[in-house]
């Protein structure tokens, strides 16, 4: 295969250009590549649910690491509230469409 066939190699973080929304020009400087964007690219409509649930839980978990609050109002912390809620919502939208 010749390497004329295959495109230039950027970085996903660089000026890629603007993006209209609205009468406002927003830049677009970080573009989902192959790797990263081939877990939605070829996903299901009952694939990508989970996907994005776990995504979400992932970046959940992460943030109770980080921002850890010392006091706690109910029995969870707001970090394990919000990924029992993230399962449930997931689980019910996988139920309905099954």
């Amino acid at each position: 295969m010749s390497p004329s066939l295959l495109p230039r190699c950027v970085p996903t973080r660089r000026t890629h250009g603007t993006l209209a929304v609205g009468a406002t020009r927003v830049p677009l400087t970080v573009a989902t590549g192959d790797q990263s964007a081939a877990l939605f690219a070829a996903a299901e409509k009952t694939n990508l649910i989970p996907a994005l649930a776990a995504a979400g839980m992932t970046g959940l978990a992460v943030a109770g690491l980080i921002y850890n609050s010392p006091r706690k109002r109910f029995v969870w912390a707001w970090d394990s509230f919000s990924i029992i809620l993230v399962y449930a919502t997931d689980f019910a939208l996988l139920l309905a469409f099954k």
